[in-house]
C-alpha cells in the first residue's frame, strides 16, 4: 500500500476500499506509507502534479515542504491508518503478525527442517 500521495490517493474511501478488500481476501496486515519525495524526483514529481493534477497541486507543495509529508499531515493520516485497522480488524504492528505466524508454524506437528543431505 505504498506510496499513498496525500490530497490524491489518501481519500477516505480510497483507503476504506483497500482496507476492505485486504479484508475480504484474508490479509493479515497492511504496512502503508506515504510518499518521500528527494532531489531531482521532487521537481519531476511536481511537474506531473502541476500537469496532471492541478487541484492538489497547492495542497501537495504545502505537505511537502522537506523531503517528507509534514508531520501535522503524518498525524492525521496515521491517526485514519489506526481507525482503518480497528475497523477491519487489522494488526497495527508487523511483529504481532510475526510472532502469531511463527507460534502457528511452531505448534504444527513433524516439523523438521530440511538439509541438503534429506533423501526424498
Amino acid at each position: 500500500m505504498i506510496p499513498i500521495i496525500p490530497h490524491i490517493t489518501d481519500g477516505d474511501y480510497d483507503l476504506d476500499s483497500v482496507f476492505k478488500m485486504a479484508k475480504m481476501i484474508n490479509v493479515n496486515y497492511i504496512l502503508p506509507g506515504l510518499l518521500n519525495l528527494y532531489g531531482e524526483t521532487k521537481t519531476h514529481f511536481f511537474r506531473i502534479i502541476k500537469n496532471s493534477f492541478k487541484n492538489s497541486f497547492n495542497d501537495l507543495k504545502n505537505t511537502y515542504i522537506s523531503s517528507k509529508a509534514s508531520k501535522i499531515y503524518n498525524m492525521k493520516f496515521y491517526n485514519k491508518i489506526t481507525i482503518l485497522n480497528k475497523r477491519y480488524d487489522f494488526k497495527d504492528s508487523y511483529k504481532t503478525v510475526l510472532d502469531r505466524k511463527l507460534n502457528e508454524f511452531n505448534l504444527k506437528d513433524n516439523t523438521k527442517q530440511s538439509t541438503l543431505f534429506d533423501t526424498f
